[in-house]
């Protein structure tokens, strides 16, 4: 995975790898503020491994049958790891979200939420 031939040292090293699984690589996104349970946006916490943020943003718009412009989300996250994050959908329900979380492919929803602000 990951190009490791140049060392700082005149000693080949030990030997090893690194970055070998997904799982090897975690990434957790820390919001400014969580959701508050009020509001028109829902903010969705998922866990998701072997997909790039914008797949499974496209995922969900698919499967709500709205626009992608209606979601929001705070940067994308690395395909080759497990990573957490959370994704808005404006002017929608916890019901909505929930009825489609178990058609999304390699995605745990670990938390929905409503919330009055989208991401910025």
């Amino acid at each position: 995975m990951l190009n490791a031939e140049t060392y700082e040292t005149d000693n080949k090293g030990i030997g090893g790898s690194i970055r070998n699984e997904r799982e090897d690589f975690y990434v957790e996104e820390i919001p400014l503020s969580l959701p508050s349970g009020n509001g028109p946006n829902t903010w969705i916490f998922i866990e998701k491994i072997g997909r790039n943020t914008l797949d499974v943003v496209l995922d969900i718009a698919k499967e709500l049958k709205i626009s992608r412009k209606r979601m929001g989300f705070a940067g994308m996250k690395d395909k080759t790891a497990r990573t957490r994050q959370w994704l808005c959908v404006s002017n929608s329900s916890v019901e909505e979200i929930q009825s489609i979380t178990d058609k999304l492919y390699n995605v745990e929803v670990l938390e929905i939420k409503q919330n009055e602000k989208s991401f910025e």
